[in-house]
């Protein structure tokens, strides 16, 4: 057998074969394929620059043979990765055909919300396979690696409960996605003795507490921490008694004051209601407190204080606006005039308007004041003094 590489020649190893005989060695083995740096081997070929092989283990041999190995030129293929959904850039490669080739780590940048999952793999015309990183393909054609996304894993975050001062029992922790929306449930503490469930204390991260009833929903955006506030107890109405509770809504209860009236079953608390309103019960800023209704929302006290009560029930504060105006001085003379001018009724917390200043000005040119358009620009809303 000869190594044969154009007209180099160099001896690799001979046989002694039995004539009308094949070289497939004892047991079934036969002759391994030659290798050489730069070259394909194509096997074994009875002539010299031979690029086909005719010549293998079961070929018969009836005399002296020399056996070339024939060679070919070692091929590249092209291997070349893309994004998918996702974006960047990955230099192709060339490898030599036939050659095995590691799958490369993802280089790409995943979409939003989105991580690397493995690689889809196209061997020229074949099916396409999915390997992950550091696989071996064996690169037999041009080979096409595209990346595959998957979602994220969503963080998760843990709702705890505490029972607040005085409250006995547990409730179980809950594990929600971060971002997502969760409906607070009912207490499931045991009051401290004399209390009751008020509302809960609700602390998302590092965020400052806020106050929340039982379903309500927060948003989870990290780590939350519910504890439960207890109010006092109140006793439930005599036998033959109705309660009718006050709910200030947004107004603030006076000093001294209860929010709740006991009357007798089938009849009104018109007595205590008129009262109510005439006392002030509620205070709000800007408002005056008009009446009652049985709707949070109601615009209009049209609660009917006739009406017979025959079981509990809770009425909503309604208000209407009730400004508080003041006499405002405007200081003509930090603008060298000789005296001030007072407007009356002006609403506090309100603009006094461009009027006022529209006015000053006529004043000014009245008086003939010489300072006029020197100083006039100077008044401003924040000149203007109440008296």
């Amino acid at each position: 057998m000869t190594n044969t590489i154009g007209e180099n020649e160099s001896w690799v190893n001979h046989e002694i074969a039995e004539k009308g005989r094949s070289l497939l060695r004892p047991g079934g083995a036969a002759y391994g394929t030659p290798t050489l740096r730069a070259m394909n081997s194509v096997g074994w070929a009875k002539a010299k620059n031979a690029t086909a092989a005719d010549f293998d283990e079961n070929t018969q041999v009836d005399e002296d043979t020399t056996v070339c190995a024939a060679w070919r030129d070692k091929q590249k293929v092209n291997i070349t990765f893309e994004a998918g959904d996702g974006t960047g850039d990955m230099e192709a490669v060339q490898e030599d055909r036939d050659g095995n080739y590691k799958l490369p780590e993802c280089g790409f940048t995943a979409p939003d919300g989105k991580e690397f999952d493995k690689w889809s793999v196209v061997i020229g015309s074949e099916e396409a396979v999915e390997k992950m990183p550091n696989d071996e393909i064996v690169a037999s054609d041009n080979v096409t690696v595209t990346a595959l996304w998957k979602n994220k894993p969503i963080p998760k975050v843990n709702v705890t409960f505490n029972a607040g001062d005085g409250g006995m029992g547990n409730m179980d922790a809950v594990e929600v996605n971060k971002g997502s929306n969760y409906k607070l449930p009912e207490c499931g503490f045991t009051a401290p003795d004399g209390k009751e469930f008020d509302k809960w204390s609700v602390v998302i991260g590092s965020e400052e507490a806020v106050e929340k009833m039982p379903n309500d929903e927060i948003v989870v955006g990290d780590n939350v921490t519910v504890t439960a506030l207890w109010k006092d107890s109140v006793e439930p109405p005599a036998p033959g008694k109705v309660r009718v509770t006050l709910d200030g809504n947004g107004g603030v209860l006076a000093g001294g004051a209860s929010a709740t009236i006991d009357v007798d079953n089938g009849s009104s608390a018109k007595e205590q209601l008129e009262a109510a309103v005439a006392n002030k019960i509620f205070t709000k800023d800007e408002y005056k407190l008009v009446g009652f209704s049985r709707s949070k929302f109601a615009t209009q006290a049209d609660y009917n204080v006739d009406s017979p009560l025959y079981s509990n029930m809770t009425l909503y504060a309604v208000y209407e606006e009730a400004p508080v105006f003041t006499d405002v001085t405007i200081k003509y003379t930090e603008v060298g005039m000789d005296e001030d001018e007072i407007i009356e009724n002006v609403r506090e917390g309100k603009a006094i308007g461009d009027k006022a200043l529209t006015d000053t000005k006529e004043h000014l040119k009245d008086t003939g004041s010489g300072i006029f358009q020197g100083k006039i620009m100077q008044l401003s809303r924040t000149s203007l003094k109440r008296t």
